[in-house]
């Protein structure tokens, strides 16, 4: 798990350096994040997202399935309520719930 917390970490970061640009390779960067981050216990999915811009997170999570992202979200919550309200405000924004 310590491995793709690791490689979370690293694209995350790649992946914050193009946030201004929605492109489809960007997109395609979340969608692997979303499969990294659904593999890993939601607890520990949740210590990495924290750490991201909500932008980011509600992009990761919109490219989620349901279950996988209640449960990751459900980590968040514990974590930082307040961080879990303001990636809930953007999916809602997006579209995406």
């Amino acid at each position: 798990d310590s491995d793709n917390l690791e490689l979370a970490y690293k694209d995350s970061e790649i992946v914050g350096k193009k946030e201004s640009k929605d492109t489809k390779e960007t997109e395609t960067k979340y969608e692997q994040l979303a499969k990294v981050y659904g593999t890993m216990k939601p607890e520990s999915a949740a210590i990495v997202m924290c750490e991201l811009s909500p932008n980011i997170t509600e992009k990761i999570i919109s490219k989620m399935n349901e279950r996988v992202a209640g449960k990751i979200m459900g980590a968040i919550v514990d974590k930082d309520p307040s961080y879990a309200a303001q990636i809930s405000k953007l999916l809602v924004n997006a579209g995406n719930i």
